[in-house]
């Protein structure tokens, strides 16, 4: 091997090197720390405003408003499933005027709703504490911050997935004993009556 062969070679050599241990540029990661930061202090907010006493309509409202006012989208829908399941409603719509969204979908609606996730939306199940089933369903436009990568976008979905789902489980418990309590009420009111007679 002759020197000026040896020489390109050890470039050569050097540049993969290089390439495969590649220091991250400090000004990019200063820029990912920084959405990162911002996607958990809007999870944080999310955490901290959804109280049981908005109900389940309040709660999905409240999330479409924090995702929209953050201008992290511009288009959002929501289906909150009904009771006994199997049927879900829309109960909330911010654009999509080309979408086809009906009042009311049974699960294969939801499914199909689930199937196409596209370009033009996300669709993020809320799941069941037990995971067996749906609370319902929000959909997302594509996102208007040209700067999220699409690993911190799906980490950051998939969080306020979790944390919607779990402020629909509350209110729903809370709604629960709340009629639970005006029940009692009544059957107490009712025994008083009917003792005073």
């Amino acid at each position: 091997m002759r020197c000026g062969e040896s020489i390109f070679k050890t470039a050569e050599i050097l540049q993969r090197v290089q390439t495969a241990h590649r220091v991250p540029n400090p000004q990019n990661l200063a820029n990912q720390l920084s959405q990162e930061r911002y996607a958990l202090s809007s999870l944080l907010e999310f955490a901290r405003t959804l109280s049981p006493d908005l109900g389940p309509r309040g709660i999905i409202r409240s999330v479409l408003r924090t995702v929209m006012g953050k201008s992290l989208i511009a288009e959002a829908f929501a289906y909150l499933g009904i009771e006994n399941g199997g049927r879900y409603e829309l109960v909330a719509r911010a654009g999509f005027a080309q979408a086809e969204l009906p009042e009311f979908i049974d699960r294969s609606g939801f499914d199909l709703l689930l199937a196409k996730t596209s370009e033009s939306f996300t669709a993020l199940p809320l799941d069941t504490s037990d995971r067996n089933g749906y609370l319902g369903l929000i959909g997302l436009g594509p996102s208007i911050n040209p700067n999220l990568s699409m690993d911190s976008e799906a980490t950051y979905l998939a969080s306020l997935a979790a944390l919607t789902s779990i402020a629909l489980t509350n209110a729903w418990l809370f709604e629960r004993e709340k009629e639970r309590e005006r029940i009692e009420s009544e059957l107490r009111l009712a025994r008083e009556i009917q003792q005073s007679l």
